[in-house]
């Protein structure tokens, strides 16, 4: 099965492992492992799994996934609908701070 046939069919932690394997190999089959953990992590979060996607969203970062909004703002409303308020507001701070110019 490939990534995107995973991610397709909902089966998100076959997916994870799928990329798991890819991700320190030198070719990726034309994946850009980035994107591919950014939406992993936006599926995790549909199920309501926003530990599973703070953690992946966390991994794109580290592997190069940037933009505007910072994706760290993803995180932010990762822990916001996970009822963690305090978590989502000390990450928009920072943001703000690192880039007040930034929309968020």
């Amino acid at each position: 099965m490939t990534f995107e046939q995973a991610l397709k069919d909902g089966d998100l932690d076959v997916a994870r492992a799928i990329l798991a394997e890819l991700v320190d190999l030198p070719d990726t089959g034309g994946l850009w492992m980035p994107e591919c953990y950014a939406d992993l992590a936006r599926e995790y979060d549909r199920q309501g799994r926003h530990d599973d996607a703070i953690a992946l969203l966390e991994q794109a970062i580290e592997l190069g996934w940037g933009g505007k909004p910072h994706p760290r703002s993803d995180i932010a409303e990762f822990h916001l609908r996970a009822g963690r308020h305090d978590e989502a507001a000390a990450i928009w701070a920072d943001l703000k701070a690192s880039d007040p110019d930034d929309v968020w």
